[in-house]
């Protein structure tokens, strides 16, 4: 009986080792791909989650200035003098 007990958990180390084996193949694939991604992503550390990323529903500061980063436009309007100036776009020609 005991000899089964020791069998049953062998066995059972040894599908946990096998199962351990193909998940860290598994997650090991694409590594240079993930690493290509990563070098053009966007990262913004924020105190807390924005409560929206929705532009046309943002309330909160931390979504307002996520959604401004994400939702940027070729030329916005200066608050102060209304005149259009670039914002992406590196000069803008009437």
């Amino acid at each position: 009986m005991l000899k089964h007990a020791r069998e049953r958990s062998h066995s059972s180390a040894r599908k946990f080792q096998k199962y351990a084996l193909l998940l860290t193949l598994l997650l090991g694939c694409g590594r240079e791909e993930r690493a290509a991604a990563r070098q053009n992503a966007l990262v913004v550390i924020l105190p807390r989650e924005p409560e929206q990323l929705d532009p046309r529903y943002v309330g909160d500061a931390y979504g307002f200035k996520v959604t401004r980063l994400m939702h940027a436009s070729l030329a916005r309007v200066n608050a102060f003098t209304l005149e259009t100036v670039p914002d992406l776009a590196e000069r803008i020609d009437v």
